[in-house]
């Protein structure tokens, strides 16, 4: 009797662009870094802000990325944008926003968001927690590119 031969193939395909709900950028392991403020020392703790690089899938630096940091902290709100490549003392695709004019301590009220030149979105509204200390008072945060890859089972049959 002869019987058909089942056998799973393996298929990978990389995408570099997000699919569904996804968004191709995420904050980079090890992220977010709290420093002293080593660019402004001048201000001391009447400066709270965020600063960082964006780099694409080959792990480059990416310029022309609006970061976008958004939130509440004391009742104000927040909106904030700095593009990429604009603050080289973070490096080629640094970045840096003034959040707060004061150190002040918070949990899920502050956001990083990544934006293209025309306004897409390429990453989710992610927070990020700020503290009531001096030695806290720059946040770094770099945003990564990732390369999607999905793995397709389909079976290939073969007649005995």
């Amino acid at each position: 009797m002869n019987t058909p031969l089942i056998l799973l193939s393996v298929f990978t395909l990389f995408f570099s662009s997000p699919l569904q709900d996804d968004y191709s950028y995420k904050i980079q392991v090890g992220t977010p870094v709290y420093l002293s403020n080593f660019v402004h020392p001048e201000f001391g703790c009447n400066w709270l802000g965020v600063a960082g690089q964006v780099f694409n899938e080959a792990g480059l630096p990416e310029n022309g990325m609006i970061v976008e940091i958004s939130g509440n902290l004391e009742g104000v709100s927040i909106l904030r944008y700095a593009v990429s490549g604009n603050s080289p003392t973070f490096g080629v695709a640094g970045y840096e926003a003034e959040i707060f004019d004061h150190v002040v301590a918070s949990q899920n009220a502050v956001f990083i968001r990544l934006l293209d030149m025309v306004g897409r979105q390429l990453s989710e509204r992610i927070p990020f927690p700020t503290y009531a200390n001096c030695s806290q008072n720059l946040i770094l945060i770099n945003l990564n590119e990732l390369i999607y890859r999905y793995r397709f089972y389909l079976p290939l049959v073969k007649k005995n």
